[in-house]
Order: structure tokens, then C-alpha cells, then sequence
């Protein structure tokens, strides 16, 4: 698999708060890319978006934020977060750990789920973690089916947004509409052929200009 070397770029965590990413130097997208903003999947990317923001606010409205900090989790914590989750698995075509593993390596046997295992423990894949074992599932667009890897963008990006350490958070930038891309999310860009290394860049740098 095609590495990429991010030394010179400190990670980058992703939170759940929106994002409003204003630049005049706004790359300019394709028409094939522009159309996709019409498209049903960026309406889906930001219902789901706007579904995420409303637990989150329904979580801090519930927790006094004058008390100081403790260990312990507001009322309703677990049930927004697992209603949040779920919303994510529920709108990203995913696979579970074998499949995974056929995906990039069909003839290795066990072989390919100890390299999706060390992918995702790399941060170049992101694995959703589900119940208390846990076990994973892994969206499907992160996978060049025809070249049996993962895609070099995807897996560079996933660095960056440390999708080890947050697969869920990493999940929701994916599926985030932002100007920055005229209105799509990543994962619509990356659908289009339009998502390079220099873009996933450059809306990460706008994107924390912004909060």
C-alpha cells in the first residue's frame, strides 16, 4: 500500500462542533463535483450533521456547567451517544471485519483481517466500534476495490484526523458538507474523483481557522 509520510503536520482532532469554512482562495471545483451538491447524498450527509449537533446540544443542555469537573457523565450521556452512533452505522454502507479483510487481500484467508486489524491501528482505517467486545465495521468507500487497498487518500486523511483515537468523530467529518468544497462533504468529493491530499489539507486548515 502507498504510504505517506505526515511528520511535518502535528495531528489533527476532530470535534463535533459545526463548522462554517469561509475562504476567497476556495479551491475551484469541477462541474462533475459541483453537481453533486444536488444530489441526495449531500442532503443525507447534512440531516445527518444537523441529527449529531441536536444530541449534542440536548447533552449540554442537561449537564450544569458550573459544577467542576468530575468523571461522571451527564444524565442521557450514553443514551445520545449511542443514538448518535447509531445514526452514523445506519447512513455508511459498511462491512464487518472478514469482509473487510476479503476486500483488500481475497485469497490471504485470516491473513486480511490482521492487516485491516493493524490498518485500523495505524489510523488509516476506521473501524466503528460496535457493543462492549468490541467488534468493528468498516464504511465501504474507504476501500479501492480494484487495487485490493485501501485508498491512499482515504488513509492519509484518516491520519490526519486520528481515526484511531475518534472513528466516529473521523466518520461525521467524512460525511460533513463545507464550503470549502462549494457545499459537499469529503466523502461526496472523494466519490467525484476531486479528493487529493493538498484539498483534505486545506479544508482541515479552514476548518480550524473556524473554531
Amino acid at each position: 500500500m502507498e504510504s505517506h509520510s505526515s511528520s511535518h503536520r502535528p495531528p489533527i482532532r476532530v470535534n463535533g462542533n459545526r463548522t462554517r469554512i469561509r475562504s476567497a482562495f476556495a479551491p475551484v471545483m469541477s462541474p462533475r463535483l459541483r453537481l453533486v451538491r444536488d444530489r441526495d447524498t449531500a442532503r443525507k450527509a447534512l440531516e445527518i450533521q444537523e441529527r449529531l449537533l441536536g444530541l449534542i446540544q440536548q447533552l449540554l443542555e442537561r449537564s450544569d456547567r458550573h459544577l467542576p469537573y468530575t468523571d461522571s457523565r451527564p444524565e442521557g450521556y450514553e443514551e445520545a451517544l449511542a443514538k448518535g452512533e447509531q445514526y452514523i452505522r445506519d447512513h455508511l454502507e459498511t462491512v464487518k471485519s472478514g469482509q473487510a479483510g476479503k476486500l483488500i487481500s481475497p485469497t490471504s484467508g485470516s491473513g486480511g483481517r490482521s492487516a485491516i486489524k493493524n490498518l485500523r491501528d495505524a489510523g488509516k482505517l476506521i473501524g466503528l466500534p460496535v457493543g462492549k467486545r468490541p467488534d468493528y465495521l468498516y464504511p465501504v468507500f474507504q476501500f479501492d476495490v480494484a487495487q485490493c487497498r485501501v485508498r491512499p487518500v482515504v488513509a492519509y486523511t484518516n491520519q490526519l484526523i486520528m481515526a484511531n483515537e475518534d472513528p466516529y468523530g473521523s466518520a461525521t467529518w467524512w460525511i460533513t458538507p463545507t464550503d470549502l468544497l462549494d457545499g459537499v462533504s469529503p466523502l461526496d468529493a472523494l466519490n467525484a474523483g476531486e479528493l487529493t491530499e493538498s484539498l483534505v489539507d486545506a479544508v482541515i486548515r479552514f476548518s480550524q481557522q473556524g473554531m
